[in-house]
């Protein structure tokens, strides 16, 4: 809507009045309450909501049918000031907009299909590519997918096909990415960068080469370097954490940039224009950034297109989600209790309802609860665990929090998102998880974060001794480091590379894919930091004392894992603890 509707109408008045900024413009709404639940809604008058520096008078929202052609009709035959009437409401369309339209419902579309055939077949066509994208290629099949609006639920850019992207290869203190985009594509939408500050820019190498400088309104500076070869390596230095999320975007701009004019309208000075190239009036352009604040992403198409993690480990909802702690974290003393009392503590516990909730989501996603409806069962896992707590404590809490990796949609995001050997304070952390799962609520994700350091407040073996997350004290401020310990007891590193491997359906291994950027999956270093030559001397060593169940090649240039093909569940490994 942005793109086909109001931004063009901005653009329009702005380019009437070139000089003049902070333009704010009064737009009389035609939208009407009873045309769907979400514009009953509505304010009847509403500032900054489309655009910034826009002001919506739906003068008619809390009209019904009747008194709009009442209206007409009386403009018609007693003041005699005619007002046409589209003719599609005379087939039974309740509102004119676009042809074919993600919230139109199954009688508008028919009724349009009807009317408009030559308009609507060209969209169709698209959805028939995007549902053959999809995996479905039965025509019977494809019809149905358009038929019931299957396409309507389009999550993202999931099923399109998209020759633009990005690989983030290091975040900090260094940024580093990979572009995919056409090179001259990408050289136009450098242009970009001048938004963040003020900002230099030499080429090099015959044009292969950009470097420069950005120097931002709270005096940053940012060195950056930019290569153009088979694909474009962006290079930005000497970071402060908090300017990574404002850098994402820009590249979101550089990489997806189609013109579309959203920023244009948002900007507020009128220092942009996007037609017929990208260009920044830098004596205009004020850095206030609101050219990328407009959205999580800093670009209209990097948003359509998004496939963002969150939408595929997380779900908004208390029993299955995220948010499943109320701020509860996993606390040493709930866990001893639980061991002392086993199935007693269910009815002798001092915990109140919120806490014993939250405890028993903790205890299933460690599987020492059988993850059931009731959850009051104590899994193989959990007996084994129970056993061994007092003969190898920290062992135990190694355990868990292979299996919380695997089970807690927080602690997989932390360990897999927040690089080792760093310290972010609360706000920080916040910031990343909110740029990792952009279409979850502030109040869905502060919980789990706030029960995440809780986690680490009341919890000596994860955050103390092996280092997941250690609590300091910046002023007001908690600061989370997170360092990672060598002094992992060798059965849980065999059981985390028995889950690794097991998850991947793949029993032959190397040391270097636990330690690639890229690796999300598990393993020894991605949950416990262990450092490349401690996890080879314990691979070493269980290889002498476990034969059966590990063989290694690390000498040289080798570094190939052998499993056995006969362990298909890796609670088994347990069994080998002496």
């Amino acid at each position: 809507c942005s793109v086909y509707k109001t931004s063009p109408q901005i653009r329009l008045l702005k380019s009437l009045f070139p000089d003049k900024t902070n333009l704010k413009v009064l737009v009389f709404d035609g939208v009407r309450a009873d045309e769907s639940i979400r514009r009953s809604r509505y304010e009847r008058i509403a500032e900054d909501v489309k655009h910034i520096n826009v002001i919506d008078s739906r003068i008619i929202l809390n009209w019904t049918n009747l008194e709009v052609f009442m209206y007409i009709i009386y403009r018609k035959n007693l003041i005699h000031i005619n007002i046409p009437i589209n003719y599609g409401y005379r087939y039974g369309l309740t509102r004119i907009g676009c042809s074919i339209c993600p919230f139109g419902s199954p009688w508008t579309e028919y009724i349009i299909n009807k009317l408009f055939p030559e308009q609507t077949l060209e969209y169709i066509s698209e959805i028939r590519k995007t549902a053959f994208s999809l995996g479905l290629e039965n025509i019977k099949d494809i019809n149905k997918y358009i038929s019931k609006g299957q396409w309507k639920k389009r999550g993202g850019g999931k099923g399109i096909d998209r020759e633009n992207g990005y690989i983030i290869l290091t975040e900090f203190p260094t940024l580093e990415i990979i572009l995919f985009n056409n090179n001259k594509k990408i050289k136009e939408n450098i242009t970009w960068l001048q938004v963040l500050g003020d900002t230099s820019i030499y080429v090099l190498n015959n044009g292969n080469i950009y470097e420069g400088v950005i120097r931002l309104q709270d005096k940053t500076i940012i060195n950056y370097k930019i290569s153009f070869t088979n694909n474009v390596q962006c290079k930005f230095y000497t970071l402060n954490k908090d300017k990574i999320s404002l850098l994402k975007k820009i590249l979101n701009k550089i990489t997806y940039c189609i013109n579309c004019g959203v920023c244009e309208v948002e900007c507020p000075n009128n220092a942009i224009n996007v037609l017929p190239y990208i260009s920044i009036d830098e004596t205009k352009c004020k850095h206030c950034y609101s050219c990328l604040d407009f959205n999580s992403y800093g670009c209209t198409v990097a948003k359509s297109l998004n496939l963002p993690k969150g939408d595929t480990k997380m779900k908004n909802t208390k029993s299955t989600g995220i948010d499943r702690y109320s701020t509860f974290g996993l606390r040493e003393g709930w866990l001893v209790a639980f061991f002392n009392k086993k199935y007693n503590w269910f009815n002798d516990n001092s915990l109140g309802p919120k806490q014993v909730n939250a405890f028993i989501i903790w205890l299933k996603e460690a599987e020492i609860l059988d993850n059931t409806f009731r959850g009051k069962k104590i899994s193989k896992i959990g007996e084994s665990l129970i056993e061994l707590f007092y003969k190898n404590t920290q062992l135990v809490w190694e355990i868990i929090l292979i299996n919380l990796f695997y089970n807690s949609k927080i602690i997989n995001w932390y360990l897999s998102e927040i690089p080792w050997k760093t310290s972010y304070n609360k706000h920080d952390l916040f910031k990343k998880l909110k740029e990792n799962y952009p279409k979850l609520s502030d109040g869905t994700l502060m919980n789990p974060l706030n029960a995440l350091i809780n986690l680490f407040e009341n919890n000596k073996y994860i955050s103390n001794v092996l280092k997941i997350g250690i609590i300091k004290k910046e002023g007001s401020n908690k600061l989370v480091e997170k360092i990672g310990t060598d002094n992992i007891h060798p059965i849980a590193i065999l059981y985390s590379i028995y889950r690794y491997a097991i998850s991947k359906d793949r029993y032959r291994l190397t040391v270097s894919e636990f330690y690639r950027e890229d690796n999300k999956d598990g393993g020894p270093y991605l949950i416990f930091g262990i450092s490349r030559p401690a996890l080879e001397n314990l691979l070493r060593g269980l290889q002498e004392s476990l034969t059966e169940l590990i063989k290694v090649d690390i000498v040289a240039d080798l570094d190939n894992i052998y499993l056995s093909e006969d362990i298909k569940d890796y609670s088994q490994i347990l069994y080998y603890v002496k």
